[in-house]
């Protein structure tokens, strides 16, 4: 909510954001495991909650990957954050992914003043939990 969902498609904000609160940059070799090959810049945002990277791509897109997860405590929450925030969204898919059976997918049309943006969050359907990931795109 506070890096690639307030500044989705505004790279150039979200990196002053980054800055501003004193994100580590992460470098190349390991950056480009997140880039895959696409111009943009990586931060190690890890907090005492646990291990966060978020990839903001020139091209506007914003992920924050997050190392462990519970799949549907993060979908609820993401919800809950996203109504609080007073952002419009209506979900567009929200089932396994066409590849990747150990993952969930779900696909969100969201706005807010104006702004309009696509979220898909993947997380593994492990109760357990796992990776997962929030990914903005103008």
């Amino acid at each position: 909510m506070q890096s690639c969902v307030r500044f989705a498609a505004e790279p150039k904000a979200l990196r002053q954001w980054a800055t501003d609160r004193q994100l580590a940059r992460v470098r190349a070799p390991y950056s480009d495991a997140f880039l895959y090959g696409l111009p943009g810049v990586v931060y190690d945002a890890t907090t005492a909650a646990g291990k966060l990277v978020l990839v903001s791509q020139d091209s506007g897109s914003c992920s924050v990957v997050a190392e462990d997860a519970r799949g549907v405590a993060l979908l609820h929450q993401l919800d809950a954050d996203l109504k609080a925030a007073g952002i419009a969204y209506k979900v567009t898919h929200d089932g396994p992914d066409a590849q990747e059976k150990e993952l969930h997918n779900r696909s969100y049309d969201a706005s807010l003043d104006g702004r309009h943006w696509l979220m898909l969050v993947s997380t593994v359907n492990d109760p357990s939990g796992g990776e997962a990931m929030l990914t903005t795109n103008p």
